[in-house]
């Protein structure tokens, strides 16, 4: 037997009801081996007639059980992966589609948590009022010097020849623009936003 996500290929014809959007899967997110779905699927079907177990991937561990019942006409695909949480079973062949009951996983009843009982709340008692504390006179406020208006720098017309660097003359043309608005130095002679492109 040929064990693969797909239906095995030496098994006879699948049933059209067991094709496509009919195929009946069981899952059990709490399953994370499958041995809880397989179990009740024993128990439910009896001894199997063939099973297979294998890795979906060469080398890995043991994540695929293919098992059969003869008896019942019934093949179900057990997988457990990363790709979907806890264990998943297909019938491939038989089972619902012939009326054979298919495993029915068990589920969790929440139970409802007790309601908590009121606790009686404790009264507060009365504070006495605190006797206002006499206030002092605020002291006026020192009235703050006027700041002396900056000196304007004297200004020094520069060419790119005293600079090193175009990066050190995009510097002082970029410092320029923000105290003496256009191009005073005569650093950008094409008005491209650069200095001194001859420099290195």
């Amino acid at each position: 037997m040929v064990v693969s996500d797909s239906v095995p290929t030496s098994e006879p014809d699948v049933p059209s009801q067991n094709e496509g959007e009919d195929l009946v899967v069981v899952t059990d997110p709490n399953d994370t081996d499958c041995t809880g779905l397989i179990n009740l699927a024993l128990d439910l079907y009896g001894e199997p007639t063939d099973r297979v177990n294998s890795a979906s991937i060469d080398g890995g561990a043991i994540d695929t059980a293919v098992i059969e019942w003869a008896g019942i006409e019934t093949t179900v695909l057990f997988k457990f992966s990363q790709e979907f949480d806890g264990c998943r079973a297909s019938y491939v062949f038989g089972g619902p589609a012939i009326q054979v009951p298919a495993i029915i996983p068990p589920t969790d009843v929440p139970q409802p948590e007790p309601e908590p009982q009121p606790q009686p709340q404790p009264q507060p008692q009365p504070q006495p009022e605190p006797e206002p504390q006499p206030q002092p006179e605020p002291e006026p406020e020192p009235q703050p010097e006027p700041e002396p208006e900056p000196e304007p720098e004297q200004f020094m017309d520069r060419d790119c020849g005293d600079f090193e660097t175009q990066a050190a003359a995009q510097r002082f043309f970029e410092a320029e623009e923000t105290i003496r608005p256009g191009d005073q130095h005569d650093l950008d002679r094409d008005n491209n936003g650069l200095a001194c492109e001859s420099l290195p």
